[in-house]
């Protein structure tokens, strides 16, 4: 009846995503840290920083390591099939796909600059841990541990480091200065060369709805996460499982995600403002 009259049980259009929210410093312990909310659903992100020797043959831009952790406690169901949708079927499930999607989609060479982690060249180098929490979870995960990832890393606020050759060791923050004839980065908050933005569907008889609630995405016959970048152009598509959709279906989603895009990316622009 809802869906015959274009028109949610929460009043919304079909189209009509819900309100989302970011705010960083959530995590005074943090290198950096956000919070983002999507409509009920909350996911807290925060960065650690450990500078690491690196090996011969290493990667001098050192590594982003992602991980997303979805409490029983969130509310993010466990069991079933969620409509055979093959997102929301188990909370460990829908969480690892979530995941994966995050470590492929927000890569540091994706994201940051290069040279951006270098403390030495062909020495050392910092290493990102980015852990994204879900803390109350009412559909939309995707959309939530994005914009929270994002708001962490743009958050995120390096120590001065050096290497010192004669011990061998990286001395970080006052020590940094300290060292014989050291090879030095001085620090400073992250510059993300990209952001990435989201927008979840649920394909719902015959009918696409735009970020779905929980209770949407487990009636759903098929889900759909687009992510589009600044310039409006789509960075990557997420369909796990599911009937197939036409062509047409797609176009309007990524269109919809585009429409959006402006808005959130002005929502993390304020958030660092206030921020500093």
């Amino acid at each position: 009846r809802f869906l015959d009259a274009g028109v949610r049980p929460d009043g919304r259009a079909l189209a009509q995503p819900r309100a989302a929210s970011v705010a960083l410093g959530a995590i005074n312990t943090a290198a950096g840290s956000a919070s983002a909310r999507v409509g009920c659903t909350l996911a807290i992100a925060g960065v650690t920083c450990e500078p690491v020797m690196l090996a011969d043959d290493a990667d001098d831009e050192g590594e982003l390591l992602i991980r997303l952790e979805v409490p029983a406690i969130s509310g993010l169901r466990g069991g079933g099939g969620g409509g055979g949708n093959g997102y929301t079927g188990s909370g460990g499930a829908g969480a690892e796909i979530v995941e994966a999607f995050l470590q492929r989609q927000l890569e540091r060479k994706v994201l940051l600059p290069p040279g951006a982690l270098t403390i030495a060249p062909g020495k050392a180098a910092w290493r990102l841990s980015l852990a994204v929490y879900c803390l109350n979870y009412d559909g939309g995960l995707a959309d939530a541990a994005v914009l929270a990832a994002l708001g962490a890393l743009a958050h995120t606020q390096l120590p001065p480091a050096s290497y010192d050759a004669k011990s061998g060791r990286v001395l970080v923050g006052t020590e940094a200065g300290a060292a014989d004839g050291p090879q030095a980065s001085p620090g400073g908050r992250l510059t993300l060369i990209a952001r990435p933005v989201p927008l979840s569907f649920a394909r719902m008889h015959e009918r696409t709805l735009a970020d779905p609630s929980a209770e949407e995405e487990a009636l759903s016959e098929a889900r759909l996460f687009v992510l589009v970048d600044e310039s409006g152009a789509l960075r990557a598509v997420l369909k796990p499982g599911g009937m197939p959709l036409a062509d047409g279906e797609l176009r309007a989603c990524v269109d919809l995600a585009v429409a959006r895009a402006p808005a959130l990316l002005a929502m993390l622009d304020d958030a660092l403002d206030a921020a500093l």
